[in-house]
């Protein structure tokens, strides 16, 4: 049977004594009622107590709130604890009314993120604070450099994450397909920005290859030598001070078609 809700009232015929709740579920499931001291009288005495149903809601659990707290609100203070077992005498909410609660941790974050990402006046703040943190410590940019100098120094690390990605998006094909959507659309609302990517791309490439130039340990001889010798490629590779997977690269012609950093 489909649940819905109701407002109840008890009756304690004994002192006599009331109490007013409501409940999500249905009328025969073997409910009582939330007070802890409504419900010890009545396992003591269940003979003494009767239940009316005073309104029935088909909605939702915050509308069958609201029409609690209506007839919360109709018992007088001086009647509370004396003549209600109820506590008080309004609605001051409760849990189960709430829809986030059957969601992850991570559903939650991600979901207060993006309602406070709605806002413009807040995007704009967290950009300024961005802007402002970075101007106030220029040594972070000046560290994350210098990492990225190191990494495209490593062609071991290039190809590791390259086949991580691939291997990422060959197992979880949904995340490829979500990841071309949101490109597409961006795209799609911002024409502009495939232009002004595509520029600021090729700057950074510029900026890394320059700054990259004149640190290779390897000169055009020397890898004219590697791509001859006729050794195993770890021996190779402890006489030139490089990895194994690079000499492969070198013998393959991957790398150092032109300029040793960009083919």
């Amino acid at each position: 049977m489909k649940k819905y809700g109701f407002v109840y009232l008890w009756r304690d015929r004994k002192y006599p004594r009331y109490y007013i709740g409501c409940h999500w579920g249905t009328e025969d499931d073997k409910y009582i009622c939330s007070s802890r001291w409504m419900r010890d009288a009545y396992r003591r005495r269940p003979n003494d107590f009767k239940r009316r149903i005073l309104v029935r809601v088909w909605t939702s659990k915050q509308d069958l709130l609201i029409e609690e707290g209506k007839w919360l609100a109709l018992i007088l203070l001086s009647e509370i604890k004396v003549k209600y077992y109820n506590l008080h005498n309004f609605q001051s909410g409760h849990w189960t009314a709430n829809e986030d609660r059957a969601l992850s941790v991570r559903e939650k974050l991600s979901k207060s993120q993006k309602k406070r990402f709605e806002n413009l006046e807040e995007r704009k703040a967290v950009s300024e604070r961005i802007l402002k943190y970075h101007a106030d410590h220029p040594e972070q940019g000046a560290n994350h450099s210098r990492y990225l100098l190191q990494y495209f120094e490593n062609p071991e690390s290039i190809e590791k994450n390259r086949a991580a990605q691939i291997k990422y998006y060959v197992d979880h094909p949904e995340a490829s397909e979500r990841m071309s959507k949101s490109q597409s659309k961006r795209y799609m609302d911002h024409p502009e920005g495939r232009e002004i990517a595509r520029k600021t791309m090729e700057e950074n490439r510029a900026k890394l290859v320059a700054g990259l130039r004149g640190k290779s340990k390897l000169t055009l001889e020397l890898v004219e030598c590697i791509k001859h010798d006729k050794r195993t490629h770890v021996k190779i590779a402890e006489d030139y001070g490089i990895s194994s997977s690079y000499v492969c690269m070198l013998k393959s012609g991957k790398r150092w078609k032109t300029d040793p950093r960009i083919g």
